[in-house]
C-alpha cells in the first residue's frame, strides 16, 4: 500500500515528469522513501528533507539533495537550489507539513500531501490530499519493480505475533523508518 499510494501520487495526483524538480517532504518514512525511489526512476531530479538519521538512506533512493527538515529555513535552501524558483512539485509526507512545502513551490506548481489536508490556494499552486484507490493495473507494475529489486521496503522491526502489542507501540510511538513485521 505505501508503494502504490507513492505511485499514485507521481502518476495521478502529481503527474511528475523526467526532468522536472520534485521535492520530497520528510522522505525518511516508508511512503515517502518509495516516493523517492520512483521519482528517481522515472528520471526526475529529486530534492528531499529528512531526518539526519535517515540522510544516506534517502540519498541511496535518488535523492539528489537532501535537507534536514528540522531546519526552519528548509524551504528557503529548497528555493537556494533551485535558483530561487521553487520546485515544480512537492509530495509531503510530515503531519502538518504541508503549509511549509507549499513555500518550497514555484509559482504555479503542485503539490499533494498525504498526510493532512492541503493549504489554501497560493501563487496559483495546485493543492491536494491523495487517497489511495485500488489500482491492480498500477500493482501489477510495482510488484515487478519489487521483484527486480528497483525498489524495497525496510524492514525497521520484526515481532512475533505474540508480541503484536509490542509491535503497535512501536508503530504509534513515533518515527518508525521502516516496516514493521509480524511473524507466526
Amino acid at each position: 500500500m505505501p508503494a502504490l499510494t507513492a505511485e499514485q501520487v507521481l502518476s495521478d495526483t502529481l503527474d511528475v515528469r523526467a526532468g522536472e524538480q520534485l521535492l520530497v517532504h520528510g522522505a525518511g518514512g516508508i511512503t515517502a522513501g518509495l516516493l523517492v525511489a520512483l521519482a528517481a526512476l522515472r528520471g526526475t531530479q529529486v530534492i528531499a528533507t529528512a531526518g539526519p538519521a535517515s540522510r544516506p538512506r534517502v540519498t541511496t533512493l535518488g535523492a539528489r539533495h537532501v535537507i534536514d527538515y528540522h531546519d526552519q529555513d528548509w524551504p528557503a535552501q529548497v528555493r537556494a537550489i533551485t535558483a530561487n524558483r521553487g520546485v515544480d512539485a512537492a509530495a509531503n509526507a510530515v503531519p502538518g507539513g504541508a503549509a511549509s512545502a507549499i513555500r518550497a513551490v514555484a509559482d504555479g506548481g503542485r503539490l499533494a500531501t498525504i498526510t493532512s489536508d492541503p493549504p489554501g490556494q497560493q501563487r496559483g499552486i495546485t493543492a491536494s490530499s491523495i487517497y489511495i484507490r485500488p489500482a491492480g493495473n498500477q500493482l501489477r507494475e510495482l510488484a515487478t519493480r519489487f521483484a527486480d529489486g528497483q525498489l524495497e521496503i525496510p524492514v525497521a522491526a520484526s515481532y512475533r505475533l505474540a508480541d503484536a502489542a509490542q509491535a503497535l507501540a512501536q508503530v504509534t510511538g513515533g518515527h518508525t523508518t521502516g516496516a514493521v513485521v509480524l511473524t507466526p
